[in-house]
């Protein structure tokens, strides 16, 4: 998975979208990029059992960073090499499906979500307007995204 370089937020896949980008694996691995606002609509589909995800940002020159996972158990008092709470990893969020009826046409989905941040800032990204509005961006470009299918 492949994010701007400076991009620090939630992140959503969702899932086979006929109008969304194209399935694309280089060195036997699927390459998953990232726009800027974080919703990737994705033609190829999740998976759903153990997947060796890697996370990288990529700058304006095509060179690629790696970004470190993290998840909360690192940070446990009992923990004795926790990582340092300032650098930014990749929070695996879980996994979806939703619903939507109104407004027409009728749409359903599939989704992965993460959230790219330091553990120092990662409250922010689930403040409930924050969220609210990323779930209104996603939900509207999968509702134009079918509309544009069934047109």
């Amino acid at each position: 998975m492949v994010f701007p370089s400076d991009f620090k937020g939630r992140a959503i896949i969702v899932s086979d979208m006929a109008c969304g980008e194209p399935i694309e694996i280089i060195d036997g691995r699927e390459q998953l990029i990232f726009p800027d606002n974080g919703i990737l609509l994705y033609q190829g589909e999740i998976e759903t059992e153990y997947v060796n995800h890697k996370y990288y940002f990529l700058d304006k020159n095509g060179v690629k960073t790696e970004i470190p996972k993290r998840d909360l158990y690192m940070y446990w008092d009992s923990e004795p090499k926790k990582p340092d709470s300032t650098i930014t990893g990749v929070w695996l969020g879980g996994m979806g499906s939703k619903h939507i009826n109104h407004p027409k046409p009728e749409t359903e989905f599939s989704y992965m979500f993460l959230t790219v941040s330091s553990k120092k800032n990662r409250n922010e990204y689930f403040d409930f307007h924050y969220l609210k509005r990323f779930e209104n961006e996603t939900d509207s470009l999968v509702q134009n995204c079918n509309k544009e299918i069934i047109n």
